[in-house]
């Protein structure tokens, strides 16, 4: 919620795939058109793309610009002694004057778990962005309040052009399956490179080495596809499909070799682990008409101001 534009308008940070730090890799094979080419100072992302990878820049570019609209993250897991476990989570946003709500439910087995909250509108007076989060701790439900200066929330906004260009810089290939559907492969292996975390000044040593653990794991895999649609009148994408499984598996299995324990056990927890499934599908709508952001009087009396 801290960078909220973001996470609601750009597609590189809804696939979690930290855009900013994946890097233009391995070339593509010969049957394949590249993405983009190795770039030089002289050459704008324009002039090295191709005419899919052209489409989705744009199609990202003009929802970086406007994030308002209503978007739909579903996450689908099959996991051991848990069952099936389905996460719904809705943003509504708009702008002038920015408004948000998200509202995320949790079933398990078919059975509703959980339900959460959080709002967020720009102060009276158009200098602060008010966050309110549900927060349930000890099973006490809890709501937390960040106060982030519009003039912080407006610069991560603006950056949206340059995030676009490490965006597409992280994309292997881009390929046009049918009129409006895309195939596109990130390139997985420069989220991390030894030596990386001697730039985390702010992580402990365990954190350290969990971090570069994950990242490795997922250097590793090399890349990721998303099945990707795109409404060419709106220019805008409409749904992204991304397969997680063998994702999830690969990052679970390198955190499980950092920690501290039976070795026996670590050994049942990857056997589990290697019969769990994992996907998720995000979906891009317009602002219905009669979204309601009105954010309930209880909420702004309980919230707490989360200390940074």
């Amino acid at each position: 919620m801290n960078t909220l534009k973001k996470t609601m308008g750009l597609a590189a940070l809804l696939l979690g795939l930290t855009g900013n730090t994946l890097a233009a890799g391995p070339s593509a094979s010969p049957e394949e058109k590249p993405a983009a080419e190795v770039q030089t100072e002289k050459k704008s992302p324009s002039e090295t793309l191709s005419t899919p990878a052209l489409e989705l820049a744009s199609a990202i570019g003009n929802m970086t610009a406007d994030e308002s609209g209503m978007y739909t993250i579903d996450g689908q897991g099959k996991f051991p002694l848990v069952g099936k476990v389905l996460a719904h989570n809705v943003i509504y946003a708009k702008k002038n004057p920015t408004q948000a709500k998200s509202v995320m439910t949790v079933t398990v087995d078919g059975n509703r778990s959980a339900e959460s909250y959080a709002y967020a509108e720009e102060s009276k007076d158009g200098k602060d962005l008010i966050i309110y989060i549900e927060n349930n701790k000890n099973g006490k439900e809890q709501w937390l309040k960040q106060t982030v200066p519009m003039s912080v929330y407006n610069r991560a906004g603006d950056a949206g052009s340059a995030a676009v260009d490490n965006f597409m810089k992280s994309v292997k290939s881009v390929k046009k399956d049918y009129k409006n559907q895309y195939a596109v492969e990130f390139d997985l292996s420069g989220v991390y490179k030894p030596g990386d975390e001697k730039k985390w000044d702010k992580l402990s040593a365990d954190q350290k080495k969990t971090v570069a653990a994950v990242l490795s794991a997922l250097a590793k895999q090399g890349s990721i596809t998303a099945n990707v649609s795109i409404d060419k009148k709106a220019n805008r994408i409409t749904k992204m499909a991304l397969p997680l499984t063998d994702t999830v598996r690969n990052v679970g299995n390198a955190f499980l070799d950092t920690l501290q324990g039976d070795e026996g056990t670590k050994l049942l927890m990857k056997g589990l682990l290697s019969q769990s499934e994992m996907d998720m599908e995000i979906t891009f709508d317009a602002l219905p008409k009669d979204t309601d952001f009105t954010i309930p009087e209880e909420v702004r009396k309980e919230a707490k101001e989360e200390k940074k």
